[in-house]
């Protein structure tokens, strides 16, 4: 009765286990002066993973943990998360700069 009436009202799931945390690690460099920006993570869930640059989704791409962002030829701080595609399941966030 209990788990009912929180399900109902209060939208929690007793024993619903919680989602994964996403671990996310960049690194940051240079090739021929254009930066370059590359992503691993785990954790993600589904066939893809969102990636976000200073909180704008750049890209979809296949969640096989790692991604190499293409800045272009710029100075700066940039700041990366991961997404499960479709959820709000998200990695703290990283930066590079440079």
């Amino acid at each position: 009765m209990l788990e009912q009436y929180l399900a109902a009202h209060w939208g929690i799931q007793l024993g619903a286990s919680q989602p994964t945390a996403i671990t996310l690690s960049t690194r940051g460099y240079k090739l021929k002066g254009v930066a370059r920006a590359d992503l691993t993570w785990a954790g993600a869930s589904g066939a893809t993973a969102d990636v976000y640059r200073n909180n704008a989704l750049i890209v979809s791409t296949p969640n096989d943990g790692s991604h190499t962002d293409v800045i272009g030829k710029v100075n700066g701080t940039f700041i990366y998360k991961v997404c499960s595609t479709g959820t709000t399941t998200c990695s703290a966030t990283s930066q590079v700069a440079f």
